[in-house]
């Protein structure tokens, strides 16, 4: 038996966060498309790939990396979530579509659970010309880390790599 003393509820209710997902989105897609393009001719020219070839791929690589941004969205509240329901609801004709919601509403969620980029926490404007202009790639992917943030609950994480290292240096710790 463990001589662990169990926390208290009040304890445990004191650590409980909303759910938070992340993803990386590359802003210049044109430079990454232009380094696979370029990759891929490189690859295929083996060891007799001119080196200028291999310095354009890298810069190319580089610009894209340098415009990747994380973007990490949690979880509102019930009623906060249902107050963004009762403020866009769907017509009529969208619900005889099947949609639950109106057209503002996923861009005033995404807002809402924005968390980083810190300056598109609550800018519901910014929000609607990302969802509306960007790629449906891009945005299906912001949607679908908000949705995971709004939807999912947290699991306790196992990671197999700290319990193989730490098993490996007899530091294992249940």
């Amino acid at each position: 038996m463990s001589n662990r003393k169990k926390p208290t509820w009040a304890k445990l209710k004191a650590t409980r966060t909303n759910t938070r997902v992340s993803t990386d989105i590359v802003l210049d897609a044109a430079a990454a498309a232009e380094a696979d393009r370029l990759g891929a001719e490189l690859d295929s020219l083996g060891d007799d790939a001119p080196a200028e070839l291999a310095k354009q791929v890298r810069e190319l690589e580089q610009q894209a990396a340098a415009s990747r941004v994380t973007f990490t969205f949690e979880g509102v509240s019930r009623s906060a979530y249902q107050q963004l329901c009762d403020e866009h609801p769907a017509s009529p004709e969208d619900q005889a579509a099947g949609a639950r919601f109106g057209p503002g509403f996923m861009p005033a969620l995404l807002a809402a659970s924005c968390v980083q980029p810190a300056e598109l926490r609550g800018d519901v404007d910014e929000w609607t010309e990302i969802h509306d202009e960007w790629s449906n790639g891009m945005t299906t992917r912001l949607v679908g880390a908000c949705l995971s943030a709004n939807a999912g609950v947290a699991a306790v994480p196992k990671s197999s790599r700290a319990s193989a290292i730490l098993a490996r240096t007899g530091s294992a710790t249940s």
